[in-house]
């Protein structure tokens, strides 16, 4: 290859090398501040939330008694057996629902937790990203003739990727979750909801 087209191959290499860290910079600025944003959006809700699906298991659990006491009668009364083989199935619908109101308060604050610490690791997985591809863009640029930084540089931007793929799709997941417990909260009146608490 003749050096003017090599200097071409160079200049292209670089060029590309800028389109893939120069993004990551700006994601690195945002990741930075991401862990302040999550307690600033959540913190205070996460706390709301949990008072909000206690009283919604309380208003549900009442309603229960009072259709248990309805289905079943009254138990200072004579044997009724028409009251007794009486199918309680009506039940199930308010018993699901007291399930999960309990279970999406017993998971609340574990998965803000869980949120806070991906805040936390997401700015690390940017400067391994960021270092990987710069690394990488050294050897391939021809700026040195170390192929195993080359390699290495590639391994550590690929892993940082994936790394990044997955905590991206494990925060929208627990911003879905918190969000749905947050909907439940609000909505004590709605028993539509076939709910087993593994939300």
């Amino acid at each position: 290859m003749s050096r003017e087209g090599a200097l071409k191959n160079q200049v292209d290499i670089l060029a590309l090398g800028a389109a893939c860290i120069v993004p990551a910079l700006v994601v690195l600025w945002k990741a930075a501040t991401l862990r302040k944003e999550i307690f600033d959006k959540w913190a205070v809700r996460v706390d709301i939330v949990s008072a909000g699906l206690s009283e919604h298991a309380a208003r549900v659990l009442r309603e229960l008694r009072d259709a248990t006491d309805k289905l079943l009668g009254d138990s200072t009364k004579r044997f009724n057996p028409d009251v007794a083989v009486a199918d309680p199935a009506s039940l199930q619908q308010l018993t699901r629902q007291f399930d999960r109101c309990l279970g999406a308060r017993r998971k609340l604050k574990k998965r803000f937790k869980v949120m806070m610490r991906l805040g936390s690791v997401t700015p690390y997985l940017c400067v391994a990203y960021l270092l990987g591809a710069g690394t990488a863009l050294t050897f391939y640029a021809g700026l040195h003739a170390h192929r195993w930084f080359g390699i290495a540089g590639l391994l550590l931007a690929g892993v940082a990727m994936a790394s990044g793929a997955v905590v991206t799709a494990w925060y929208a997941y627990l911003t879905a979750r918190l969000t749905s417990a947050e909907m439940l909260a609000y909505q004590p009146s709605d028993l539509s909801s076939g709910g087993t608490g593994d939300d």
